[in-house]
């Protein structure tokens, strides 16, 4: 390890003393990181666990042929600002010969473009800006990114003088950096995980992931699993499978007239629009009992349990169809596969 023995203080802590707490806490996560393990911390706030947790990381990674990127996921803007004044720190600190540190610090897509809109995934910063200009404003940015660790609020700011998307710059970025900062989302929510990730060509086996606290991560996680029904939603939902059945059937169009499953494909994606329709006609009938229900009862809430909801969804469908085919229990089915191959270009 590039750190020296035991008690030494490694080249990517971010302070000229350290703490013995400090010390410890590093340098328990550089042997159990050094084996594969995970370090579970606990101190009192204030002692320097974000500066001893990069230390520890790096000194790991930086002593690895090929360095795994790192993660620190965290669910507070300001925590955001201290990873990137300490690894500011750090790089202020390291010996001549030795690379500075490259960070990206990323939020949600609706916290760092001004409108994002929530049916086609389009964005409004690199409005009428030619391809050629985007790409090398987007480069611009990267490399201020790189040259000094910026807080996405800055990023934000350069962004919109530059009349460019720092959220897909940021993204683009990710690919080169070492460390990326980010939401507890990004790693433990499967949607946004596969959304996101891959993209950013981050492979979770090939990195080295701090969380902040991590006594947090259970609520964090159950809410980021909530699904929450709304009128909005089906709405949403079928606008994007309009949008989806004219691009298939563009491309449709172009094959070959012997290529039968291409029929179909079209009456399947036709069946679900169907339904989509029936269920923004009836929906709205059905929560509208339920507030009543609810108003007759004098209460704040009422549950309704998941078994009953998804009958009523299914009934709701089955009169979206064909009378000979009602009796086809997998109505429902075939209407959340459709759904999950819905593909709607957005902006990279």
């Amino acid at each position: 390890m590039t750190g020296g023995e035991v008690g030494s203080t490694p080249i990517w802590f971010a302070h000229e003393k350290v703490r013995e707490s400090q010390s410890q806490m590093m340098w328990d996560g550089i042997e159990v990181l050094s084996q594969g393990g995970f370090l579970l911390a606990a101190a009192p706030t204030g002692i320097g666990k974000t500066a001893a947790a990069l230390a520890s990381a790096l000194e790991v990674a930086r002593s690895m042929p090929s360095p795994p990127r790192i993660l620190f996921l965290t669910g507070t803007q300001s925590q955001h600002r201290i990873v990137v004044e300490t690894v500011r720190a750090i790089n202020r600190g390291l010996p001549d010969g030795i690379l500075d540190l490259k960070l990206v610090d990323l939020i949600g897509r609706e916290g760092m473009c001004h409108t994002v809109d929530r049916v086609t995934g389009r964005c409004d910063c690199e409005e009428d800006i030619e391809p050629e200009a985007r790409v090398e404003r987007r480069a611009d940015l990267k490399e201020a990114m790189f040259r000094v660790p910026m807080h996405v609020d800055e990023m934000i700011r350069r962004g919109r003088n530059m009349r460019i998307c720092s959220w897909a710059a940021a993204r683009e970025a990710a690919k080169e950096c070492d460390i990326l900062v980010c939401d507890y989302n990004h790693v433990f929510i499967e949607n946004v995980r596969e959304a996101s990730l891959p993209v950013m060509g981050i492979d979770l086996a090939e990195t080295i992931i701090i969380v902040d606290e991590a006594h947090n991560l259970p609520d964090r996680v159950r809410n980021g699993l909530q699904r929450i029904a709304t009128m909005k939603v089906f709405r949403d939902a079928k606008a994007e499978l309009e949008e989806h059945l004219g691009t298939e059937e563009k491309k449709i169009g172009s094959r070959s007239a012997e290529d039968l499953s291409a029929g179909d494909e079209l009456r399947e994606i036709r069946f679900a629009l169907g339904a989509l329709t029936r269920l923004n006609e009836s929906m709205p009938k059905w929560f509208e009992s339920r507030l009543k229900e609810l108003a007759s009862l004098g209460d704040d809430d009422m549950r309704i349990s998941t078994a009953e909801f998804i009958e009523m969804v299914n009934s709701i469908v089955l009169e979206s169809i064909e009378i000979e085919d009602r009796g086809d229990s997998r109505c429902l089915t075939r209407l959340i596969s459709q759904l999950l191959r819905v593909r709607v270009e957005t902006d990279d």
